[in-house]
């Protein structure tokens, strides 16, 4: 009996701890689970211490939009050499293998073949962005036993040239996306405390210095409705974003943001003189002057999100299984199907320079597409993943860098 009962004891004592550790691993793949008194210690006075868009207007994806950030310099696809890649990777046993869990394979592995090599590791990675000399992310932080947040959140930069990282800010209230201006880094923050948990809009000085916020309710499209894509952009250092109530702006010397357009938007690009958006119906694309000025329509044919280079917008155009680059003048007209067709459903168009970068989705799987603007027939896929591996991404011409939140790889823009 004595036997039977240490067994039966035994049997019980490993279903409580598979229990324990299934919920700790239950909480931690669900993310960000706002808890009543989880942001306390995250005041908006205290913070420590935003798609792609096309040229040097940048743009960062909302809340866990892979893909938000400001494309990395100007020049074209191969600009990065893969027999020069020095500052690509960590040594190779800087990074243990599995490092990063199940959906982060830690592995370093080639910057020129397969997922890429590993670059940095991190914690609850959120979003990717990047100018022509580095790469920046964020992590969110972590929750305690009890389900608190723990108010640890960080700003990280990566130098493109020697490989080394910086943490630029500590003890961020929660960041899930960022994007650049010329003179400032902006975050949006779903951990600051202000009497109850707000989602806010954050900025710091590139050149240093304390976290602000500037928008203590920054819900892009409010709560509950799907995320604005490519939706903190900006031309020099002024910064554009949506609220509810419109689209706003925010220049280097502004205190708070002001009301630029009453129109709501669901995707924003910048380019010249003029912003451009798809508006949060759905139902049209607008152009409006930078200066100020009248809104004018250029289509009803609206695309889910669009980027603008030159004298054309770009969007995609997805029908059945297929997916065409698309694209129409900067003054309106015809969307216009370029070479060649793609499988999948493409999404979350980013440009730099004159490269262009998009995901495909499947059911079981997610490429990324590479291409010239001035070749579009020769886009490629340069990276192929299981499906919902990637969590962010950013294209630049240094190649595509990505994540699934522990670990950030880059993979040159060359197929295998």
């Amino acid at each position: 009996m004595r036997s039977r009962n240490a067994w039966l004891a035994l049997v019980w004592g490993l279903v409580v701890v598979c229990g324990v550790a299934c919920g700790q691993l239950a909480r931690d793949d669900d993310g960000v689970k706002p808890v009543a008194g989880g942001g306390a210690g995250g005041h908006a006075g205290r913070v420590g211490g935003g798609g792609s868009s096309p040229s040097n207007h940048a743009g960062a994806g909302a809340v866990h939009v892979a893909g938000g950030p400001t494309s990395g310099g100007e020049g074209g696809l191969l600009d990065a050499d893969p027999s020069d890649c020095a500052a690509c990777a960590g040594a190779a046993d800087q990074f243990a293998a599995g490092a990063g869990g199940a959906s982060d394979d830690g592995t370093p592995g080639e910057c020129s073949s397969g997922k890429g090599c590993v670059v940095a590791q991190g914690s609850e990675i959120r979003d990717l962005t990047a100018d022509s000399s580095d790469l920046y992310w964020v992590e969110h932080g972590s929750f305690d036993e009890l389900g608190n947040y723990d108010n640890d959140g960080r700003l990280m930069k990566r130098d493109f040239a020697s490989g080394s990282s910086t943490e630029l800010a500590k003890d961020l209230a929660g960041p899930v996306s960022v994007a650049l201006t010329t003179t400032h880094v902006f975050m949006y923050l779903d951990q600051v405390w202000e009497g109850n948990l707000r989602f806010s809009l954050a900025r710091m000085p590139l050149a240093g210095g304390p976290a602000q916020v500037v928008e203590l309710d920054a819900l892009p499209n409010g709560p509950g409705l799907e995320p604005c894509l490519h939706c903190l952009v900006h031309a020099g250092d002024t910064l554009y974003f949506p609220l509810p109530t419109g689209l706003y702006k925010l220049a280097a010397q502004d205190a708070e943001p002001s009301l630029f357009s009453p129109l709501r938007a669901s995707s924003l690009a910048i380019a010249g003189d003029y912003l451009y958006l798809v508006t949060r119906a759905g139902d049209a694309i607008w152009r409006v002057p930078l200066a100020g000025g009248e809104a004018t329509q250029l289509s009803a044919d609206p695309r889910q999100n669009i980027q603008v280079w030159g004298d054309y917008v770009y969007s995609h155009d997805t029908r059945s299984s297929s997916s065409y680059l698309t694209r129409m003048p900067v003054a309106g007209g015809p969307w216009v199907r370029l070479p060649k067709a793609q499988s999948g459903f493409a999404e979350q168009l980013q440009i730099t320079g004159d490269s262009f970068f998009y995901r495909l989705g499947s059911e079981t799987e997610q490429a990324f597409v590479v291409g010239s603007l001035g070749d579009p027939a020769a886009a490629f896929v340069s990276l192929a993943l299981p499906r919902n591996v990637a969590k962010a991404w950013i294209g630049t011409t240094q190649g595509l860098f990505w994540t699934g939140g522990q670990v950030i790889r880059q993979r040159l823009n060359i197929a295998d």
